[in-house]
This record gives C-alpha cells, sequence and structure tokens, in this order.
C-alpha cells in the first residue's frame, strides 16, 4: 500500500467479493498512508467478518520489492495473490488462478496477460518476455511449493522494475503460466510508485539492459543455426526487429 487512501474502500471490496476467499491478508504499510490505517483495518475486519488482516508498517519509503518480500516473508501459506492497493480483481480472479494452478501445479507464477488486448500490445509483446513484461503484476499467484525462499528481485529499490528482475532471475530454473483471461482491472494511477519511479532518468537505461538479458538469456548455449531457428520461428523476426529498434 502507498499513497493509498482513496484506493481502500474498493481494495477491500474487491477481495471480499470473491468466488473464493483468502485465508488471510497480508498488508504492506509502504507510507503516505493514512494516520488512522489500523481503525481502518479494524472496521473492514468487523463490515466483513474477518479477523485475519494483518499490517506491516514500513517505518520510511522501502518501494515495491522490499515491501512485497516482508509481505511475503509474512505469509503463512504457500499459494500467494498479490494485489496492489490501486487495481481491482474480478470477482472470478481467485478462483480461475487456482483452477490454472490445479491444472498445472508446476508453474512457479501464474498470471494475466495483456496480450492480443490490441495488434499492437500483440506485436510488441511476446512470450519471452523480452520487448515487454506482458504479465499483469496484480493478477500474480506465486506457488511457494515449488520454491520455498522465493522473493522479488531488483537493481535498485527506487525503480519500479522489480517484476522484470524477478522473472529474469527465476526464469533459468522455473516455468509460468500465462492466460489470455481478463480478471483484473489494471488502473493507471499515475501517482503509483511504479509510474513516479518511470520519472528516474535510469528507467529506461536499466529496462534496455534487462530486455538484452532476457534475449540473450534464451539463446544462451545454442548454436548459430540454433539462434536462428529461434529468432525467425519462435520469437518471431518482426519482434526482433523491434528488440534491435528499442533497446539498441
Amino acid at each position: 500500500m502507498y499513497n493509498s487512501e482513496k484506493f481502500l474502500d474498493n481494495y477491500f471490496k474487491t477481495i471480499f467479493q470473491q468466488k473464493l476467499l483468502p485465508n488471510e491478508i497480508i498488508l504492506v504499510n509502504d507510507t503516505k498512508n493514512p494516520k488512522n490505517i489500523i481503525d481502518i483495518i479494524d472496521q473492514k475486519k468487523k463490515l466483513y467478518g474477518f479477523d485475519q488482516i494483518y499490517l506491516i508498517n514500513n517505518k520510511v519509503n522501502l518501494g515495491p520489492a522490499i515491501s512485497l518480500n516482508k509481505g511475503i516473508k509474512f505469509c503463512e501459506y504457500n499459494l500467494i495473490f498479490r494485489l496492489d492497493v490501486d487495481d481491482l480483481w474480478s470477482p472470478n480472479h481467485t478462483f480461475e488462478m487456482i483452477k490454472t494452478y490445479k491444472k498445472n501445479p508446476s508453474n512457479l507464477i501464474y498470471a494475466n496477460s495483456i496480450k492480443k488486448n490490441s495488434f499492437l500490445t500483440n506485436l510488441k509483446c511476446d512470450d519471452y518476455l523480452i520487448n515487454e513484461n506482458h504479465l499483469i503484476h496484480s493478477s500474480w499467484l506465486i506457488n511457494r511449493n515449488i520454491c520455498k525462499n522465493f522473493r522479488y528481485h531488483m537493481l535498485r529499490p527506487s525503480i519500479g522494475l522489480e517484476d522484470y528482475f524477478t522473472l529474469l532471475y527465476y526464469s533459468k530454473k522455473y516455468k509460468y503460466f500465462f492466460t489470455y483471461l481478463q480478471t483484473v482491472n489494471y488502473i493507471n494511477n499515475i501517482d503509483s510508485h511504479g509510474k513516479i519511479s518511470r520519472k528516474n532518468n535510469n528507467y529506461l537505461k536499466i529496462r534496455n539492459k534487462i530486455s538484452k538479458k532476457f534475449f540473450f538469456t534464451k539463446i544462451k548455449n545454442k548454436n548459430f543455426f540454433e539462434v536462428l531457428h529461434f529468432i525467425f520461428f519462435k520469437f518471431g523476426f518482426i519482434k526482433f526487429f523491434i528488440f534491435l529498434i528499442l533497446y539498441y
């Protein structure tokens, strides 16, 4: 939770309207939230008849990655949903994601994808997260059953690229699964930590480096012909051309 006062009512409402309810809710207060946040949480406990709402208070702003890791460490269970305070779930979100998980429980992360929302989005996004990370972060279902020590990774806490670094770090060993179901309403909040971090001069520079790392991770240990096969038939020549324009 960051700069979240105007979102809190809808935040709790979107959780408690789920067909499949949580066992616990871990809130991480990353500053700029109401001073009476404890009173607000107590009100929500009474309103929804749910006592398992826990609050972690950061004394200073730590950014999304460190805050998320504090929340994950506190979680008692191994299936963890992420929901940023300014986003919303449709009533079937948790149900559909758990259903997807049960079909194939061997993935580390399950998520909604923004691919196929439009022609341009589908063209730019790829299955390998090279040109764009198309996995909506508020849709993530994290499976700690196959990675007990899962945590978010980042280069610098002040730059909101924790999703990219995390996916890059774990893609070497674990798989992720995405669905085209749109069960998350991602709110374009100009005051969010992620939007603010994009004003950082190093954001695009670091984002370019990450994209190159994703690409070279995919072609590592491949011979010349295997690299060509990947570029033309798996990744796609047009998307490779976009990659060259954007990051070189």
